[in-house]
């Protein structure tokens, strides 16, 4: 029976976290700092690529799934903090 804190349905897209996590990066790192120039097709391109190559390796996506719940973690903490100290008046 299917519940509200069942996540198995999670386990059967846990290939696709880690790689959307490298495109978005990835990308958004080749965006911002306009290596490969202003082209976005070039960028998104690259970004995929690297996904893919990511994927390649169990190692890097056992790591990256590792990682990736301490970070969500982190950045709620930090958000909570900025608006307990915007709260405060800091």
């Amino acid at each position: 029976m299917a519940t509200v804190l069942d996540v198995s349905l999670l386990r059967s897209f846990d290939i696709i976290f880690p790689f959307l996590l490298v495109v978005a990066l990835v990308y958004a790192i080749l965006h911002k700092t306009k290596a490969l120039g202003e082209s976005p097709g070039l960028n998104w391109i690259i970004a995929i690529v690297a996904g893919f190559l990511i994927l390649l390796s169990d190692d890097l996506v056992k790591i990256i799934k590792f990682t990736i719940p301490w970070f969500v973690i982190a950045i709620i903490f930090f958000v909570l903090m900025l608006l307990i100290f915007q709260a405060m008046g800091v």
